[in-house]
């Protein structure tokens, strides 16, 4: 059981992440004073409520693993053991990665994915033949080309132990003038800027200065979608 209290949990992530103790805290709006993380993490205290809802989310812990530390797994393991999805729920209600660079899907790639996995279970409960797998490749091209269009309309910028995907295709389809490199580290500076407020957002709308032009982005989770260019600056 000692390997799953909270505190060598709260030790052990922001170890991983390359946090120090100062780091952390500040991450934290230096609501958790350094030395009481220190104290936690040698369990010399026990956090309240508000303390472990902070970590968790700072440091993006399993809340299953935080649960088990505190002896509330059963609240979760009965959800586990219970959750039934069809191949569609599970893939449009979950954040899937793509095992090829780690970017999350979109819902383009995940509607394909479907299709594609609906085909392939099709197909298994007949007699095949060549001409029957048209439909498979179909899709399976079409995932390529949303594959090819996403890595030179999206960047990907890390920031703490998330990555933001930015889609910039407003941006160049708005901009004749449009120079891509300059965007990326335009978009590079943003986000190390206002990475911690994107990740306070998670959805909604936000108004950002790129390159001297006044734009308006969607930010749902960690994608943020460039939408239009607006007239007026508001910073964030």
């Amino acid at each position: 059981m000692m390997e799953n209290t909270f505190g060598l949990i709260v030790q052990r992530e922001r170890n991983k992440q390359g946090l120090s103790l100062a780091k952390l805290s500040s991450l934290l709006n230096n609501e958790i004073d350094p030395s009481y993380i220190n104290r936690l993490e040698k369990e010399q205290k026990n956090p309240s409520f508000k303390v472990v809802c902070l970590l968790t989310s700072a440091l993006k812990l399993d809340i299953r693993e935080v649960f088990r530390a505190f002896g509330f797994e059963n609240l979760i393991t009965n959800y586990d053991e219970e959750a039934v999805f069809s191949i569609d729920e599970f893939i449009r209600l979950h954040k899937l990665k793509n095992p090829l660079d780690n970017r999350i899907i979109n819902n383009e790639e995940q509607e394909t994915l479907i299709k594609i996995i609906h085909t392939v279970f099709e197909l298994s409960q007949a007699e095949l033949d060549l001409g029957q797998l048209s439909p498979l490749l179909k899709e399976i091209q079409k995932l390529r080309e949303i594959h090819l269009r996403e890595s030179t309309e999206c960047i990907e910028v890390p920031f703490m132990n998330t990555t933001f995907t930015v889609d910039i295709k407003a941006v160049s389809a708005q901009n004749r003038s449009f120079d891509r490199e300059k965007a990326i580290v335009a978009i590079q500076d943003i986000v190390s800027k206002k990475g911690t407020k994107l990740l306070d957002i998670k959805d909604g709308s936000i108004t950002v200065d790129l390159n001297g032009e006044s734009w308006l982005a969607q930010i749902q989770g960690e994608r943020v979608t460039f939408i239009t260019r607006k007239k007026e600056i508001i910073d964030l």
